[in-house]
């Protein structure tokens, strides 16, 4: 598990997001990825972001290419500082966008989707083993009996990516320091 707290919540958040769908490409060193499409118009450089569904995106944020000016939609909504500015000291916030980013941005429901696959290749078909492994994997601990209780009707009902994305937005999985 990526260790968080350091004050880059944003390259943190999809880092850990990677290594618990068990996507996280741990090559060092080479050529960086990249999370947009560079073109020019009228002699300006325009950035559009595109999906990261390829396994050379999905390397370590450390590794993305980030040109000035770019968005880079789940990383800008997590205080990733504007590359085109100096940033001495991280804003840290806190703000209804990064709940809805973690309920909708294509990349954590790509990675719940990930996530799932990877549970359901390590645990089986077995619900209640399914979602300690969710757990073991996201959290770093063993489902409580209440937590099973609950979560057995989510998975039952809506499936294991409903279980994914839960525990991927739980403030257990992404805390504040």
């Amino acid at each position: 598990k990526v260790i968080r707290g350091t004050g880059n919540a944003a390259e943190e958040l999809r880092d850990t997001m990677l290594v618990v769908s068990g996507k996280l490409s741990t090559h060092l060193g080479g050529m960086g990825y990249r999370d947009v499409r560079e073109y020019k118009f009228k002699g300006s450089h325009f950035y559009d972001i595109i999906e990261q569904n390829k396994q050379e995106q999905f390397r370590r944020t450390i590794y993305r290419f980030s040109p000035r000016g770019a968005k880079r939609n789940l990383l800008d909504t997590f205080d990733c500082p504007d590359s085109s500015a100096l940033a001495p000291h991280r804003v840290t916030t806190t703000t209804p966008l990064q709940s809805l980013a973690l309920l909708n941005n294509s990349f954590v429901l790509r990675m719940a989707n990930h996530f799932a696959a990877r549970i359901k290749t390590e645990a089986g078909d077995d619900i209640q083993g399914q979602i300690t492994r969710g757990f073991q994997l996201a959290l770093y601990r063993e489902p409580t009996p209440e937590e099973i209780r609950l979560t057995t009707p989510l998975v039952r009902n809506h499936g294991l990516r409903s279980l994914c994305r839960a525990l991927m937005n739980s403030s257990e999985f992404f805390h504040i320091d």
